[in-house]
């Protein structure tokens, strides 16, 4: 596997995005870039700064906020009578030439569920880095979650680039046994 020889970390600014997300089909509703920060800064500051806008765009495009989000590190997810475990493999590796063209991994994102079998939510190609399980965020209205995966890539004096992959998965229905 080639190595990327420019693993340098970067000192300027990272760009942010809100970003909506369809979760029944996992498809990208809107981007919005809504600055660039340091990547040492803090979730109060960037909040204190953004947070008006972030409320707009939430308001603008009907998502409405109960509470404040909490992400669950947890791989094991209890819904009604059942636990549920999310589960990332990797299905397909491809090197690249060099430094610039990294190759990709390719990563089959599963549910299992204790009483109902197994459900195939998405295929996630990673272009930077392996990717990572960072956690979910549950609906507060129905039986429904969105699964966080992260990937990283410090290129060469590039922007430290890293990527939220968000998939949608309902705990009730759309599991088969194999």
């Amino acid at each position: 596997m080639q190595e990327n020889s420019c693993r340098r970390p970067s000192e300027e600014n990272q760009e942010l995005y809100w970003i909506a997300v369809n979760l029944i089909d996992d498809k990208v509703l809107k981007k919005i870039n809504v600055g660039k920060e340091s990547p040492a800064i803090s979730t109060e500051s960037f909040l204190r700064k953004y947070g008006n806008i972030i409320d707009d765009l939430n308001y603008q495009y009907g998502i409405v906020m109960e509470k404040s989000v909490v992400i669950t590190i947890n791989k094991k997810i209890q819904s009604r009578n059942d636990v549920l475990t999310v589960q990332l493999e990797l299905s397909e590796t491809v090197e690249g030439e060099d430094a610039i063209n990294p190759g990709y991994r390719k990563y089959q994102i599963l549910l299992f569920s204790k009483t109902k079998g197994t459900k195939v939510l998405a295929h996630i190609k990673s272009v930077y880095e392996p990717l990572y399980y960072w956690g979910y965020i549950r609906s507060p209205f129905e039986e429904r979650i969105a699964l966080l995966f992260i990937g990283d890539f410090r290129g060469c004096d590039a922007f430290p680039q890293m990527r939220i992959n968000i998939v949608g998965a309902g705990l009730v229905n759309g599991f088969k046994v194999y």
